[in-house]
């Protein structure tokens, strides 16, 4: 197909699942996430603001625990999204090339 000049726009080529798979892959990656983000949060929160207000203990355990779920709320907030939208469109890369270099 061309649009008059010399580019030739290609389709963007489909998954190889099937729908109902699309479907069930997009359901874990979504309940996956939301899981991993309100337990993640949580557990952010009550290291770091859990307890009395008088007396907020930062032992070493609660800062590693925090920086172990920071982590993986990274994680999830970039790798979960870059995961499912790859599953449904696998072929170009659409996050341009920033993020091909990761």
């Amino acid at each position: 197909m061309s649009n008059g000049s010399n580019v030739t726009f290609q389709p963007i080529p489909v998954s190889p699942l099937s729908t109902e798979a699309l479907t069930v892959v997009t359901v874990l990656h979504v309940v996956i996430f939301i899981i991993g983000l309100t337990g993640n949060a949580t557990v952010c929160v009550v290291s770091f603001f859990g307890g009395s207000a008088r007396k907020i203990q930062r032992t070493p355990i609660k800062v590693f625990l925090a920086n172990l779920s920071v982590a993986d709320l990274l994680f999830l907030v970039i790798s979960v999204p870059v995961a499912l939208v790859k599953t449904w469109i696998p072929y170009p890369w659409v996050f341009g090339s920033a993020m091909c270099k990761c």
